[in-house]
């Protein structure tokens, strides 16, 4: 594999602890070459992230919580044991939605729609312009940390609704719906004065300054969150 070096400084590696600290992206190599490896690594390290390189994917399931770092997965397709493939869909079983580009060598166009139709960011052909690649897990690691900052927001108002008594969040599924004061009031039968009570509470709980603002915390909520009578 041929891989033309681009004029980008070069960070060095960094150990887990510091990589940690930063959050700095993770790009995981999993192929059986040692030589395409060591390619992608010298690549993956001169465009300023961290590689970590495994030569199956047993290996990369043996490595612990590196699945867990932000970044990405450049997976080759065809390796001895489980496939590139199979580890897609183990991860998407696991629900890890971590991103993947498939590198290989012996791509086909169906294997390339299975791939894709999984979610996979793209899917490349040995050899591959550098360029081309560093593209492919920018978007990666862009898509990662896109699914991250969502599952931060919807972690934020999880804990922000379990604050919340079970009245307060039978108020809250009222509002979320467009219901009036009045008309909550007739449905739980409680006084209008009481609703409007309890909807100040949720609104200072929920650290939402308006009612848009509310409604849009309430749409990220897991939908069996949402359903009434929900604990």
């Amino acid at each position: 594999m041929n891989i033309e070096q681009p004029h980008l400084r070069r960070s060095a590696p960094l150990t887990p602890q510091r990589r940690n600290e930063a959050e700095r992206p993770v790009v995981i190599i999993v192929d059986d070459d040692a030589a395409v490896r060591e390619a992608l690594s010298e690549l993956i390290l001169s465009a300023g992230f961290q590689p970590v390189c495994f030569a199956s994917t047993r290996e990369l399931l043996d490595a612990g919580d590196v699945l867990e770092s932000p970044g990405c997965l450049i997976l080759d397709v065809r390796m001895p044991g489980a496939s590139g493939l199979d580890m897609q869909r183990h991860l998407a079983q696991n629900g890890n939605l971590k991103p993947i580009i498939f590198l290989t060598g012996h791509g086909d166009i169906p294997m390339t729609v299975q791939a894709m139709k999984a979610g996979a960011v793209d899917f490349l052909t040995k050899p591959v312009r550098d360029q081309t690649l560093l593209d492919a897990v920018i978007a990666g690691i862009a898509m990662d940390a896109a699914r991250r900052e969502e599952a931060r927001i919807v972690k934020r108002n999880v804990d922000r609704l379990e604050t919340l008594t079970p009245r307060e969040r039978e108020v809250l599924h009222e509002v979320a719906h467009g219901r009036l004061n009045k008309q909550i009031a007739f449905d739980l039968a409680i006084s209008e004065v009481t609703v409007k009570l309890h909807r100040g509470n949720v609104m200072r709980k929920m650290e939402a300054a308006s009612i848009g603002e509310l409604i849009r915390a309430w749409e990220t909520l897991p939908e069996p969150m949402r359903e009434p009578g929900a604990n």
